[in-house]
């Protein structure tokens, strides 16, 4: 008994340096092997005339792969650069629990052939609900190095099943944590319209007036990534260089025109043109009496993609108008300057709840109207994708095509069919933009996103709009106006929670947990039966130790005793 005693004492002392022992190789092999965090940046997310656009699901919590195949149930990693439409339709039909696009660090790396499957993307992105949870990853050291270390424990595609059976218990993975509040509606949003003018100052009865127009916000497949240099940015950084050659026509009294002029930057623009809706909706009030008076109204939209300029109508310009004179004269100066030059005519589409130009809102409300882009229709992707960035505008062609609708409103004002003519207005003057100065200012617009539902008018951004057009201008005001959702014919309804942060653990696959289970359970199995059958195990063990087992005798040796 004394035996078993001793025996018991040293396997309980060892049990517990066992304990000891163990201890730091279970922490040492556990499933988790710590985190990276990453900035993530969820779609767009809203609701146009009652349709659900983008996606309204924030959380994810899911086994990361970059394989397609193994998307099931899993959060799907691919990169912008790499990925084609039917790569992307067939990860959308695996039923992901996420996906995460991580951005290129240059997007002039990307290949034409890249760039126009990533466009349809987009499309796709815009023109349905996305079920799942979709984030942008900006290429950060952090996104970087999870890409490229899950890359390489996916790397190696296993030779066997029995590979892949071992690989799938005993191999290593990511999880991709995103805690994101779920997405609610924006209900106090405000659009703001900036709105200025140069007048004559030396008559005393109301001129007919031209009006320019650009919207200053921009749309992208994630707010934080509408960055529109050529759409808006090219139509705002146009309206700016127009103001800032006119004003030097209104300094003086012997060259101030027999015209006013006005310039507003609307707000809302990428949804149906909000800003300019609401100003129209003031005139029909009376509020902005300016509108009567007012020849035409010539709108920027997109110019620094295509060195053709694009001039788009509702109506053909009637012989005798004041827009049919203006668009002859544009056409001829477009001619003489070597710029490519097409009227487009387009009809309203009553049908359709959305507008194409922002020209078509002034047209409804009767007052004649164009848009100029470098964008034969208005359905160009290129107008609402997130590669519309600095490095994609021709700065070259914005110069080229702001020159000549300087030239061509000077013409129109003036009434100079030739600026070689004997009694020249423009001496002294140039109507020719400085592309450096040009370049400066697209530089600025490009250095920020622009999405609507983030351009308050305390923004820097609009602040800064206010700032550079009052330089050039007189009489400048911000009116913002309260788009509310929940009024009766809300066009739009904006939703929230644009960023968040992506937490990658290196961990075992899932199924290691069912492993580790079952290995856990037959462990304790094993323990149960090893206590239930411990007073045996003590009586055969008391038996060996006490009462050795006694030397067998064989039947001969017996015979020779007897």
């Amino acid at each position: 008994m004394d035996v078993f005693g001793d025996i018991y004492e040293m396997t309980r002392s060892l049990s517990v340096y066992g304990f000891i022992v163990m201890l730091p190789l279970v922490v040492i092999f556990s499933p988790c092997y710590g985190h990276q965090d990453f900035p993530v940046l969820r779609i767009q997310s809203f609701e146009s005339n009652g349709m659900r656009n983008g996606s309204f699901a924030s959380s994810i919590s899911a086994e990361a792969t970059v394989f397609i195949e193994n998307a099931q149930r899993k959060c799907l990693i691919m990169r912008v650069d790499k990925i084609s439409l039917e790569d992307f339709v067939k990860a959308l039909q695996m039923y992901p629990l996420g996906i995460i696009l991580v951005l290129p660090s240059d997007f002039t790396t990307m290949s034409t052939q890249s760039k126009e499957a990533w466009t349809e993307i987009e499309r796709m992105l815009f023109e349905q609900e996305m079920t799942i949870p979709i984030y942008f990853a900006k290429d950060s050291e952090q996104a970087a190095s999870v890409l490229k270390q899950l890359s390489e424990l996916s790397g190696d595609r296993p030779s066997s099943a029995a590979k892949a059976l071992v690989n799938g218990v005993f191999g290593n993975g990511y999880q991709i944590v995103v805690n994101a509040p779920t997405p609610t509606q924006i209900n106090n949003l405000k659009f703001t319209n900036i709105m200025a003018s140069l007048t004559n100052t030396q008559k005393n009865i109301e001129l007919s007036n031209i009006v320019f127009v650009a919207h200053y916000d921009s749309l992208a497949p994630a707010p934080m990534l509408s960055y529109g240099t050529d759409s808006n940015g090219s139509g705002v950084a146009a309206l700016i260089q127009v103001a800032k050659m006119l004003a030097r026509f209104y300094q003086s009294p012997r060259t101030e025109p027999n015209l006013d002029v006005h310039f507003i930057l609307s707000g809302g623009g990428k949804f149906n043109f909000q800003g300019t809706k609401q100003i129209l909706t003031q005139y029909e009030s009376q509020q902005q009496p300016f509108l009567q008076r007012t020849e035409f109204v010539i709108c920027f939209d997109s110019l620094g993609d295509d060195e053709k300029l694009y001039v788009h109508v509702s109506r053909v310009p009637k012989e005798g108008t004041h827009l049919h004179r203006f668009v002859k004269v544009l056409e001829s100066v477009a001619a003489s300057n070597g710029v490519p030059f097409e009227l487009v005519h387009k009809k309203i589409n009553l049908a359709d709840n959305n507008l194409a130009w922002e020209h078509e809102r002034f047209s409804l409300g009767k007052i004649p109207a164009t848009t100029l882009s470098s964008h034969r229709s208005h359905l160009n992707p290129k107008r609402t994708s997130l590669l519309d960035i600095r490095s994609s505008v021709n700065d070259t062609l914005i110069a080229q095509k702001v020159n000549v609708l300087q030239q061509a409103i000077l013409n129109y004002m003036y009434n100079v069919s030739d600026v070689t003519d004997n009694i020249n207005p423009f001496a002294g003057f140039s109507a020719s933009t400085d592309e450096t100065q040009l370049s400066s200012l697209l530089d600025y617009i490009a250095s920020e996103p622009h999405s609507s539902q983030n351009l308050p008018k305390s923004s820097a951004y609009v602040q800064n709009l206010m700032k550079l057009l009052s330089r050039y201008t007189r009489g400048l005001t911000a009116t913002e106006f309260l788009h509310d959702p929940k009024a009766r014919g809300a066009e739009v309804v904006f939703y929230d929670q644009q960023e968040a942060i992506a937490s990658a653990y290196r961990v075992k696959p899932a199924v290691f947990d069912l492993f580790l289970s079952m290995t856990i359970g037959a462990y304790i199995g094993l323990v149960y039966l090893l206590v239930q059958n411990l007073p045996a195990l003590h009586s055969r063990l008391q038996m060996m130790l006490l009462y050795p087992k006694m030397p067998t005798v064989s039947p001969s040796h017996k015979s020779k005793v007897k």
